[in-house]
């Protein structure tokens, strides 16, 4: 299983052994947590646990959870100590959210890399003297001077 940390989803019989892996997400650069599972030619997707909701608030840490038939996601979640669902909810369309805050120490045991390149990304957007919202750079408010109109 090349030295991944698998986690249980699931109980008995119809239990799954899953791997959790961290990244970002394109867009908004927000935290992007998936599940996979080992398949014959290495680990292979079972499910995104997070979905990208850009343009709803969320700190370094948090994400949103698909609520629709995503309760054994939460279970999942809770089970393994991943993080705290919070009571804010996210809403697109007739979708509805949980909101949860991750353990980023227990997601850096479970994918020290992807944790690190992570926290690597958000550190190197945060430092940049280019303000972004939403990912894209914003235009830099200070007025230019026009030349040969000074007083």
């Amino acid at each position: 299983m090349h030295g991944e940390k698998m986690l249980s989803f699931g109980s008995g019989e119809n239990a799954t052994e899953l791997a959790v892996k961290v990244s970002t997400y394109c867009q908004g650069n927000r935290l992007y947590v998936g599940l996979y599972n080992q398949g014959d030619a290495g680990l292979e997707p079972f499910s995104n646990l997070t979905v990208n909701l850009p343009y709803l608030p969320a700190e370094f840490n948090e994400g949103y959870i698909n609520w629709n038939g995503s309760q054994n996601l939460l279970e999942f979640i809770e089970r393994h100590q991943l993080g705290k669902v919070l009571p804010e909810k996210g809403y697109s369309g007739y979708c509805k959210f949980a909101k949860v805050a991750f353990d980023l120490n227990k997601l850096a045991e479970l994918d020290p890399a992807g944790m690190e390149e992570y926290r690597s990304q958000y550190q190197t957007e945060k430092g940049s003297k280019v303000q972004k919202k939403d990912g894209i750079p914003k235009k830099d408010k200070q007025p230019k001077k026009k030349e040969g109109m000074e007083r």
